[in-house]
């Protein structure tokens, strides 16, 4: 009798001391979120986007992987946008999620490019945000008619080692493709840029953009040839300059000058056979 009533006391002491000292569950959060080709770390909420947390590939981003410190379910939602208001930016739903304990990879159907991915683990409200803008070969935020010449100059020189932001196409070669790659995005989108944060999940929190680099570029002499083959002309060129005899010759990107519209053309045509005809009259 004496052993039932002093296992019951201790029953209800520990009910008690739970009572009084509750358990607190311990929150979730991400010890790891990356995306591959190449390895960039995802940006949290809050802060600002810099070469860390986008890659500059014209394969964008197909997957991404998410570890927590704890068992996690497959409750995730995914948005995409570039703008700085993020109440604009879309569902997207083209995606699989795996799971492994505490280990999330999600492959996206169709690659994400130029803008933000956004993944939020629902549960816990957890948030990171991948990026892509094709063509930064400096990875400052913006793609201009310089991240096409820092690749050009550098096949031009004896490269000491190879940089993977200027292997746009990701196909493990720095070469004149990865050139066309850029011009043909500016032939046609023109200048681009990307949003700058800070996000935050579910905010309509105003952002910014980099700043556009036009720093000016310096064109080094080649050491040997380099040829490209085609590449849309819309806007700007590729010229050979410098170089004599069996010297070779430097590359440069230039800007083409802006075709007359048609309305123009037909006004500087009047007002030439104007002057013609006042001409002909002073005669």
């Amino acid at each position: 009798m004496r052993k039932v009533f002093s296992r019951l006391a201790c029953l209800i002491a520990v009910f008690i001391f739970f009572l009084l000292f509750p358990s607190q569950s311990v929150a979730l959060t991400i010890t790891d979120s990356y995306f591959s080709a190449p390895k960039k770390t995802g940006l949290p909420p809050g802060e600002t986007a810099s070469s860390d947390s986008f890659n500059n590939i014209v394969d964008g981003i197909s997957e991404v992987i998410i570890v927590f410190d704890g068992d996690i379910s497959s409750n995730f939602s995914i948005r995409t946008g570039n703008s700085e208001n993020m109440i604009q930016w879309g569902i997207f739903s083209g995606y699989t999620a795996i799971i492994s304990g505490n280990t999330a990879t999600i492959s996206l159907d169709n690659p994400m490019t130029d803008g933000w991915l956004e993944v939020k683990y629902n549960p816990e409200n957890l948030v990171r945000y991948f990026g892509n803008l094709i063509g930064d070969a400096n990875l400052n935020g913006s793609v201009t008619p310089y991240d096409a010449m820092l690749i050009i100059n550098y096949l031009n020189s004896i490269p000491a080692e190879f940089i993977k932001a200027y292997d746009i196409n990701n196909d493990g070669v720095i070469s004149p493709l990865d050139v066309l790659a850029i011009i043909n995005l500016l032939n046609h989108s023109g200048v681009q840029t990307l949003a700058l944060g800070p996000f935050s999940p579910d905010s309509d929190q105003p952002g910014q953009r980099f700043p556009v680099d036009l720093t000016p570029f310096t064109v080094y002499t080649a050491t040997g040839w380099i040829q490209i083959d085609s590449f849309d002309s819309n806007l700007f060129d590729i010229s050979l300059i410098g170089g004599q005899g069996d010297n070779p010759y430097a590359l440069a990107l230039i800007g083409k000058t802006p075709v007359p519209e048609p309305a123009t053309m037909i006004l500087l045509g009047l007002g030439l056979l104007g002057l013609a005809g006042l001409r002909r009259f002073k005669n």
